[in-house]
């Protein structure tokens, strides 16, 4: 497996990549990551279940990623997450982060450094 060989891997950024719908399988095996940035990826849906395995994770950012409208039940397992930015992504992915209120929060109210926001159109 072509990811296994990135042993010290720390910062990864996938950027301006409009096929981009989800994050490569072989990215769960890379247990050194600790930032992860998926920024202008208008084609991004969705974050794979198996994020939980990505256990050094301490920033996730998601940046004007239009499709992306959901978190899933994996983002509770990464218990060294310290920051999470989602910035201009679809409208319906801010209401479920809504603190104490939206779908999701529970899956993200840990996180002590927390920025959900919808862009300014």
């Amino acid at each position: 497996m072509q990811w296994q060989g990135l042993k010290s891997l720390h910062t990864l950024q996938f950027s301006k990549l409009p096929k981009l719908v989800s994050l490569p399988s072989g990215l769960q095996h890379v247990t050194t990551l600790q930032k992860l940035s998926i920024l202008y990826c208008e084609s991004f849906i969705a974050i794979p279940e198996w994020i939980d395995n990505c256990t050094s994770l301490v920033q996730l950012k998601f940046w004007e990623c239009r499709s992306f409208t959901s978190l899933p039940v994996g983002m509770s397992g990464l218990t060294s997450l310290q920051q999470l930015d989602i910035y201009g992504c679809s409208p319906s992915l801010v209401n479920r982060c809504k603190k104490e209120t939206g779908v999701d929060w529970p899956k993200i109210s840990r996180i002590p450094q927390l920025h959900v926001h919808q862009r300014d159109e």
